[in-house]
């Protein structure tokens, strides 16, 4: 009987730790001072600013599932099905999203979140809490020709790099990570102009 507890107390405690990395990865917003970009940043976040549809369709839904159930094959039976689902709620693409711009500070809304994202894009790091409440570190870079998003717990987080392919797409490649999971999920999105 006693055994049984503990590897119960096990499965809740790995679920419930599972569940905050798995869920960490957008932010509540956080006001900003204005942040100056230069002509190069201007130019990268100006291509990024408007409105998106997702244009993957099943294809990109289909491989999201795919690398969750790649990285859930390598965790113990007790554990697999409940990160499996946490995971699954954690890879929903969204059906659209929005990206702005004003005084260098970006925000990102999506449509399967409720809680827009607001960085400064200058990289610097900020205090935020996450969807659930939690602590969480939060960050928002230009990389060349890119931009990198971050949310960050104790747990793990999330990080998302926004992309414009030569056809004009937004393609947008996740990356769910934790020490709790044997791996990274990764998988990537794509977008078009409504």
């Amino acid at each position: 009987m006693l055994a049984a507890r503990s590897t119960l107390t096990r499965v809740a405690l790995a679920a419930l730790l599972l569940g905050t990395a798995c869920r960490s990865s957008e932010a509540a917003p956080v006001q900003h001072q204005p942040v100056e970009l230069d002509q190069a940043q201007r130019e990268t976040v100006a291509r990024f600013v408007g409105q998106w549809k997702h244009a993957g369709g099943e294809d990109d839904r289909s491989a999201a599932l795919d690398a969750v159930s790649s990285v859930t094959a390598e965790m113990s039976g007790l554990i697999r099905g409940m990160a499996q689902s946490r995971l699954e709620e954690s890879v929903r693409i969204d059906g659209t999203l929005e990206i702005a711009e004003a005084d260098g500070i970006l925000t990102i809304t999506r449509s399967e979140r409720p809680q827009p994202f607001t960085a400064p894009a200058n990289g610097q790091a900020f205090d935020t809490v996450n969807e659930e409440g939690d602590e969480a570190r939060g960050s928002l870079r230009i990389d060349g020709y890119t931009l990198v998003t971050r949310i960050e717990t104790d747990q793990g987080g999330g990080e998302r790099t926004y992309a414009i392919d030569p056809l004009g797409q937004l393609e947008i490649t996740t990356r769910i990570f934790s020490p709790r999971l044997p791996a990274d999920v990764v998988y990537v999105a794509r977008y078009a102009r409504p």
